[in-house]
């Protein structure tokens, strides 16, 4: 039997985890799914710089739940944990040319950890 990298399924975290704590394993991916709807002109944003020293954003894109014009869906995230140490991913949902309060937050605390193989 050779080892086993229990990392390599993603952790998938929606609306519900704000505010909490994630821990990851260097290597690990997070899975990011938040309600959106773009045609109104609100989307998800960095209200502050990702820290791409220990986690990098992979992918990011919208599905929409209908194939109805203007239907709202979600965005989705794929990050993968690069270097053991801690960070925050923080976002607003907002329309970029408006200066107001975001419409709502969304912040998650990370704490990457070394690598564990399993024998």
């Amino acid at each position: 039997m050779g080892i086993v990298k229990w990392y390599n399924y993603p952790v998938q975290i929606d609306e519900s985890y704000q505010g909490q704590t994630i821990k990851l394993r260097k290597g690990q991916k997070l899975e990011l799914t938040l309600t959106s709807n773009p045609t109104t002109g609100y989307s998800w944003q960095y209200s502050s710089p990702l820290d791409t020293e220990y986690i990098k954003e992979i992918k990011h894109y919208f599905e929409s739940s209908s194939s109805v014009i203007g239907a709202g869906g979600e965005e989705h995230w794929i990050y993968q944990a690069i270097k053991p140490g801690s960070l925050k991913i923080n976002l607003e949902y907002r329309r970029p040319w408006e200066d107001v309060p975001p419409e709502k937050t969304f912040t998650v605390d990370i704490i990457i950890l070394p690598p564990l193989d399993l024998i």
